[in-house]
């Protein structure tokens, strides 16, 4: 029973130094150096994007609200998303006159000039093309639809998702 009790109180005066040592690794919000987000690509025109790249594996890529903003001057008009939850692929500026358009690829963003016919907008910067094609009216709300990525005549492919309008 003596030697239970004088094992017990070595635990009970060694538990708190044990312990201590636990609390040792710095936590996230102590790093003094964090990582940084990523910064926003840069806007380059289409043939630079393209230039040096493989085309025929080129997609466009998601792009976050600040590369949109970067390129449109403000919040986008419209998106095309390749799925309803995703971030866009395709950003058309709101307002009137000249329709700019915002996408990334290779890494870069690029400024496409962009008009609406054909019950469709289509958009371009040479040798990039886009066509976006919805099966209905996708103002206040999110349609189905087609979009057609082309550059030059290396590469033509088109891609289902979701076309939404602010108005």
């Amino acid at each position: 029973m003596a030697k239970t009790l004088s094992t017990l109180k070595l635990f009970v005066v060694a538990a708190p130094a044990v312990l201590a040592g636990c609390g040792e690794n710095a936590a996230p919000d102590d790093m003094v150096n964090p990582p940084r987000a990523e910064e926003v690509a840069p806007i380059v025109p289409a043939s630079e994007a393209v230039s040096g790249a493989d085309v025929p594996t080129l997609d466009p890529a998601t792009m976050v609200d600040a590369e949109i903003a970067k390129v449109l001057g403000g919040p986008p008009g419209c998106t095309f998303r390749y799925t309803s939850a995703g971030n866009p692929v395709l950003a058309l500026g709101a307002g009137d006159g000249p329709i700019t358009g915002a996408m990334k690829l290779a890494g870069k963003m690029i400024r496409l000039s962009a008009t609406v016919a054909e019950g469709g907008v289509r958009a371009e910067d040479p040798p990039v093309r886009i066509s976006v094609n919805p099966e209905g009216d996708p103002r206040g709300g999110s349609v189905e639809a087609e979009m057609v990525f082309e550059i030059g005549d290396q590469l033509r492919v088109g891609y289902g998702g979701y076309l939404q309008c602010a108005r």
